[in-house]
């Protein structure tokens, strides 16, 4: 489980990354983020909508997932960014591998891991 101090938990926060974030679309999510301008914490929001399942248990399964994928690379991403998982509609199908390593990729991709 992601710390408190890691979380996303405002709309507004879910807001500003939306307007002003860079987005980087991948085939399972599109990853958002935000550089903050004070020194602190990365925090990461995740995002299910009803359209990739109507169930409930089925939406949080899938943000446990990410969540999960996430947790292990907070220690080896630079502080002062937020970002938004967004699922898309073939994270459905897809395996807890797969989907660690196009994170993982993803964020090689464009220079945040350390």
């Amino acid at each position: 489980m992601l710390r408190k101090i890691n979380r996303l938990t405002k709309e507004r926060d879910f807001d500003r990354i939306a307007k002003f974030g860079r987005s980087l679309v991948l085939p399972f999510l599109i990853i958002r983020s935000f550089k903050k301008e004070e020194e602190s914490f990365s925090r990461f929001g995740f995002i299910v909508s009803k359209r990739i399942s109507k169930l409930a248990t089925r939406r949080n399964y899938i943000k446990r997932i990410m969540r999960e994928v996430v947790r292990g690379l907070v220690s080896d991403i630079p502080s002062s960014y937020d970002f938004v998982f967004i699922a898309r509609s073939p994270i459905k199908s897809i395996k807890f591998s797969e989907l660690k390593y196009s994170i993982y990729a993803a964020f090689k991709k464009i220079n945040l891991l350390k």
